[in-house]
C-alpha cells in the first residue's frame, strides 16, 4: 500500500507539472506574439517596396506543374503566423518540461531522510544492544515508515522474512525494493523525448521559414535578399534551429544529473541496507510463521 500512495502522490505531481507547464508557456508565447505583431507590422510597412502583385501566367504555371505542393505551400503562406506560433508553443512547451521535470526531481531529492536514515539513525543496529531476531525485528517496526522509503522497505522485507525463516530473504527482497525505487527515480524517459522531438520541431521551423521565403519569391529570386520576407522567413528558420538545439542540449544535461543524483541516492541506500542486513546475520534465525500468518503477511507487503 505504501507504493501505491507514492505513486498516487506522483501522478499528483505529474499533474501539476503538465498543468503548470501548459499555463507558463501560453502566457510566455502569448505575451511574445502580441509584442511582436506590432514590431513586424512596422518593419513590413518600412522595408516593403512595389504593389506585390505577381504575374498569373506564372502562377498557373506553378500550379499546373506541381498542384499538390502549390495548395500546400498557399495554405502554409496564409496560415504562417499561425504554424510558427505553433511551432514556438511547442519549442517552449518542451523546454519549460525539462525544467520544471528537473525541478520537481531536484526539490523532492534534497531531502534525502526521506530516501535512507542518516548513520546516527542506525546507531543502535550497529551498538550491539539488539541480541534476537524479535529485538531486530521490533526495532523495524518501531521506526517512522511513513517518511522513509528505506524504513518502508525494510519492514516489508522483514515481513517476508518472518513468513520464510530464511536470512537470504531479507537482503534479496530489500535489494530489489531498492532497486525498483531508484529506477523509478531515475526514469528519464521525458528527457529522451525531448530530445529527440526538439530538433525535428525545430528543423520544422526551419522549413516553414525557408517555405515562407520561396512562397513570397513569386517566381522570381532577383532582389530576394532585400525583401521582408527574407528577413521574416530567414529569422524563423534561424531561431526554431537554435531553439531546438538548445532544448537538446537542456535535455541531455538535466537527464546527466538526473541519472548522478539517483545513482548517489541507490548507493547509499544499498550501504544501510547491507549494514542491516550484517546485524540481522550476526543474530538468532527468526521463527517461521504459521500458514494462516504468512497468508496475512502477503496481503499486507505492498508489491
Amino acid at each position: 500500500m505504501a507504493l501505491v500512495h507514492d505513486r498516487k502522490r506522483d501522478y499528483v505531481l505529474t499533474g501539476i507539472a503538465v498543468v503548470l507547464v501548459i499555463a507558463v508557456t501560453v502566457f510566455a508565447i502569448s505575451q511574445l506574439h502580441s509584442s511582436a505583431l506590432s514590431k513586424i507590422d512596422e518593419t513590413v510597412s518600412v522595408l516593403a517596396t512595389g504593389d506585390g502583385e505577381s504575374s498569373v501566367a506564372e502562377l498557373a504555371e506553378v500550379a499546373r506543374i506541381d498542384p499538390v505542393g502549390f495548395n500546400l505551400a498557399t495554405y502554409m503562406h496564409a496560415h504562417y503566423s499561425e504554424i510558427v506560433l505553433v511551432i514556438y508553443f511547442v519549442l517552449g512547451a518542451l523546454a519549460v518540461a525539462v525544467i520544471v521535470r528537473f525541478l520537481v526531481f531536484f526539490i523532492t531529492s534534497m531531502d534525502r531522510k526521506r530516501f535512507y536514515p542518516d548513520d546516527v539513525s542506525l546507531q543502535f543496529f550497529t551498538d550491539g544492544k539488539l541480541k534476537t531476531w524479535n529485538d531486530f525485528s521490533e526495532t523495524v517496526m518501531a521506526q517512522d515508515h511513513l517518511k522513509s522509503r528505506f524504513w518502508r522497505i525494510l519492514k516489508d522485507s522483514v515481513l517476508v522474512t518472518n513468513a520464510s525463516g530464511r536470512y537470504d530473504h531479507l537482503y534479496l527482497h530489500l535489494r530489489n525494493r531498492i532497486d525498483r525505487v531508484t529506477d523509478y527515480l531515475n526514469e528519464t524517459a521525458l528527457y529522451e523525448s525531448i530530445a529527440t522531438a526538439s530538433p525535428a520541431a525545430g528543423f520544422f521551423g526551419t522549413l516553414v521559414g525557408l517555405l515562407f521565403i520561396f512562397s513570397n519569391s513569386q517566381g522570381g529570386m532577383a532582389g530576394l535578399s532585400e525583401s521582408p520576407a527574407f528577413s521574416v522567413g530567414m529569422k524563423v528558420a534561424i531561431i526554431t534551429s537554435l531553439w531546438g538545439l538548445f532544448n537538446l542540449g537542456l535535455a541531455i544535461v538535466c537527464g546527466y544529473f538526473t541519472r548522478r543524483i539517483a545513482e548517489q541516492i541507490h548507493q547509499q541506500m544499498v550501504v544501510r541496507g547491507v549494514i542491516v542486513c550484517e546485524v540481522a546475520e550476526s543474530i538468532s534465525v527468526p521463527q517461521v510463521m504459521p500458514e494462516s500468518e504468512r497468508k496475512a503477511v502477503k496481503e499486507t507487503v505492498s508489491v
